[in-house]
C-alpha cells in the first residue's frame, strides 16, 4: 500500500503431464460393421471397373492416445487507486507463457482384414443386374479406392498415424497491458471503461513432417459501461464491448499421394465482436420482488467454423494441391448476428413461498457464412452460402418458472419442496442446419430437510418424461458401413 494506492504482484505456473492412454474405439458392440468386395473379381460395366461379392465383417477397435505435456507461467504486476474516491483507476502489464508437447493419437483394429479382401469399400455399389458390387472411386483414389485411403492404416499395426516419438509442440507468448477507469458523476451516476492490448505470438513445431509455422496477432478488448439509479433500488445501464479472440493453426495429417502422410498447417484469423447492451435491475415492495430486463446484440465477425477440405497448400511445393482424402479443418467462414431480449422476476409470494418466473428470445443468424465442403455438391448448395441459418445450440425461445416451500420443522429443521419447470425452442447442432435437438419441456421436482449443516433431499428430474436428445455432437465411426451394414443409397 501507498499515499496513492495499491500495488500487487501475482505470478502463477502450472504443469501437467498425461502419458499415453488407451480407452474402447468401438461404436457399436462386437466391433464396427466393414464392407468389402471379396476377390476374385471380373470387369463390370463394360470393363470400367472390377466388381465381385459384397462381404462384411466386424472390427473392434482400440484408441490410443500418445501422451501430451503442459505448462503454463504467468506474471502480472497491477497498480489500483484509492476506492473510495470518485475517480478509481487501475492499470498493469500481465505476461502469459504456455508451452503444449504432443503425440499424434491412432486408432488401431484389433482384427486383421480378411485374406479375399480385393477393395475395402468407400461406396460400393450394385454393379447394374449382375448380383455383383463395384466402388467407383478405384477409378479416381489409386489402388483400392478411396476406402483403402481412408480405413486401410486403422488395420496397418500403426493405428492409422500413431506417434508418440515424433511431438508436435505448441508455444504462445502473450504480453500485455491493461487499464480501466471509474468514476462517480453523481451518486446515481457512475461510469466504467476498460480495455486490454496484448501481443500475442503462436508457433508450432512437427517434429514429424519438419513442419514449423509462426504467427503473431495484436488482439484489442475494450468494455464501457454507465449505470444510473433514479430511485435506490432503481438501475438502468447501457454497456458497448469489442472482444477479441486469437487465430491459430490447425495441424493434420493429409495425403497428396495414396499411402504418403503429410503434416499440413492450415492457419486461421483473428474472430471479432462488437456488442451493445442495454436494461435495467429493480426491486420493489421492501425487496420482495426483483424485476430485471435487457436487450441485446452482437455482431460476431470472422467466425472460425470447421470446414472439410478437398485441397490445401501442400509444404512441399509451396502450392495448393488436392488431397486424397477430404479433412476437417478450422478456418474463419463468416460472420453473425445474435441479439435479442432476457426478461427475469423474482418474488417472495408468503412467508415461506417464493417463486421465479424468465424468458429470453434469441435471434442468432448467419449473415455472410460459406461451407466450402458444400462447393463439392452443387444439386444441393452450388456456392456453399448458408447465410441466413441459425447459429448452432442457440434456442429462438427459452422459458423457466418455479416454486418454493421452506419452512420451520423442528428446532432448527426447515422442511422445503421446490419445483422448476424449463422449456426450450429446438436447436441446430450444426452449421448446415441439417441436425436439430428437439423442443425440450422438462419438470424437476425435490423435496427435503434442512439443518444447520446438512441437507436431506428427495428428488425427481425430468418428470415429465421428455425423451427428446438434450444436445448432439458430431461423433467418429471408424468404418464404411452402418451398424446393419447399409453401405449405400
Amino acid at each position: 500500500d501507498t499515499d496513492y494506492g495499491t500495488v500487487s504482484a501475482r505470478t502463477g505456473y502450472s504443469e501437467a503431464n498425461r502419458p499415453t492412454y488407451y480407452f474402447d474405439g468401438n461404436r457399436n458392440t462386437g466391433g464396427d460393421v466393414y464392407s468389402y468386395i471379396a476377390a476374385p473379381t471380373v470387369p463390370v460395366l463394360g470393363g470400367a471397373f472390377q466388381g465381385g461379392q459384397l462381404k462384411r465383417f466386424a472390427a473392434p477397435f482400440l484408441f490410443k492416445g500418445a501422451g501430451d505435456f503442459t505448462d503454463e507461467w504467468s506474471e502480472e504486476l497491477r497498480f489500483a487507486s484509492d476506492p473510495q474516491k470518485n475517480l478509481r483507476y487501475s492499470f498493469g502489464v500481465n505476461y502469459y507463457e504456455t508451452h503444449l508437447d504432443n503425440g499424434t493419437d491412432g486408432t488401431f483394429a484389433l482384427v486383421p482384414l480378411p485374406s479375399d479382401l480385393a477393395t475395402l469399400c468407400y461406396s460400393c455399389a450394385p454393379a447394374g443386374g449382375t448380383g455383383l458390387y463395384f466402388d467407383p472411386t478405384t477409378a479416381f483414389a489409386g489402388p483400392g479406392g478411396l476406402g483403402a485411403a481412408v480405413f486401410g492404416n486403422y488395420f496397418n499395426g500403426n493405428g492409422g498415424s500413431f506417434n508418440a516419438v515424433n511431438r508436435i509442440s505448441y508455444d504462445t507468448k502473450a504480453p500485455s497491458v491493461f487499464g480501466s477507469m471509474d468514476y462517480s458523476f453523481t451518486e446515481q451516476l457512475t461510469g466504467r471503461v476498460e480495455g486490454r492490448y496484448t501481443d500475442e505470438e503462436r508457433s508450432v513445431d512437427h517434429d514429424a513432417y519438419t513442419l514449423a509455422q509462426e504467427q503473431s496477432f495484436k488482439i484489442k478488448n475494450y468494455n464501457a459501461t454507465l449505470n444510473y439509479k433514479p430511485l435506490p433500488n432503481w438501475m438502468v445501464y447501457g454497456s458497448y464491448g469489442h472482444a477479441e479472440k486469437s487465430g491459430g493453426f490447425d495441424i493434420k495429417t493429409v495425403q497428396f499421394t495414396a499411402g504418403v502422410n503429410t503434416g499440413v498447417a492450415v492457419d486461421f484469423d483473428v474472430e471479432k465482436s462488437d456488442g451493445f447492451e442495454l436494461g435495467f435491475k429493480s426491486r420493489l415492495w421492501d425487496n420482495r420482488l426483483s424485476l430485471e430486463a435487457a436487450i441485446y446484440r452482437y455482431d460476431w465477425t470472422d467466425i472460425v467454423i470447421p470446414q472439410i477440405l478437398t485441397a490445401v497448400q501442400n509444404p512441399g511445393t509451396g502450392t495448393v494441391a488436392p488431397i486424397v482424402v477430404p479433412v476437417a479443418f478450422n478456418s474463419n467462414g463468416g460472420d453473425a448476428t445474435n441479439q435479442g431480449i432476457e426478461i427475469s422476476v423474482t418474488a417472495q409470494l408468503a412467508e415461506h413461498l417464493t417463486g421465479n418466473l424468465s424468458g429470453s428470445y434469441i435471434d442468432a443468424t448467419y449473415d455472410d457464412a460459406v461451407i466450402v465442403s458444400f462447393k463439392d455438391f452443387p444439386s444441393y448448395s452450388p456456392t456453399g452460402d448458408v447465410s441466413g441459418n441459425e447459429m448452432l445450440r442457440t434456442s429462438k425461445y427459452q422459458y423457466s418458472a418455479g416454486l418454493a416451500w421452506k419452512a420451520p420443522l423442528y428446532n432448527y429443521i426447515d422442511w422445503s419442496l421446490r419445483g422448476d419447470l424449463a422449456s426450450r425452442y429446438k436447436q441446430y447442432a450444426d452449421t448446415t442446419n441439417q441436425t436439430y435437438t428437439p423442443t425440450l419441456t422438462t419438470l424437476n421436482m425435490a423435496i427435503g430437510l434442512n439443518g444447520e449443516k446438512w441437507v436431506a433431499e428427495l428428488w425427481g428430474h425430468n418428470l415429465t418424461n421428455e425423451d427428446g436428445a438434450g444436445s448432439a455432437q458430431r461423433d467418429v465411426y471408424f468404418s464404411n458401413s452402418l451398424p446393419d451394414g447399409t453401405t449405400f443409397g
